[in-house]
């Protein structure tokens, strides 16, 4: 009797160390998972800067390009009027893109597409 008591405890204590060991086991886990999560976390952190100050150029960047663009179109608008009064020139002032130059030097005819009958 005493020998089977022994062996039942003896079995109890086995099975709540396996269950002990496995229950650390799954905390490790979990605590090396967060772990990355916050590694991961502080990366994206450091990060955040640079991603401000290329964002920060960028804009920058973008309002000297709107810049340069509108001086172009300006000068686009101006060199068409200068040339509305020339052939080829639409009723609008606008040249009349179904008109092209040919390589052969005389005006190549081209049917218009959707895009430039929205135009016209």
């Amino acid at each position: 009797m005493v020998l089977v008591t022994g062996a039942v405890l003896f079995c109890g204590m086995l099975m709540l160390l396996v269950i002990s060991n496995d229950l650390l086991q799954r905390r490790q886990r979990v605590e090396a998972a967060w772990a990355q999560v916050d590694n991961q976390l502080a990366c994206r952190a450091a990060l955040l800067p640079r991603l401000s100050a290329a964002a920060e150029a960028a804009i920058g960047k973008d309002d000297q390009l709107t810049g340069v663009l509108g001086r172009s179109a300006g000068f686009q608008r101006k060199r068409l009027n200068a040339s509305s009064e020339g052939p080829g020139s639409g009723t609008d002032g606008c040249l009349d893109h179904r008109r092209l130059p040919s390589s052969r030097g005389g005006v190549r005819h081209r049917q218009p597409t959707a895009l430039h009958q929205s135009a016209i």
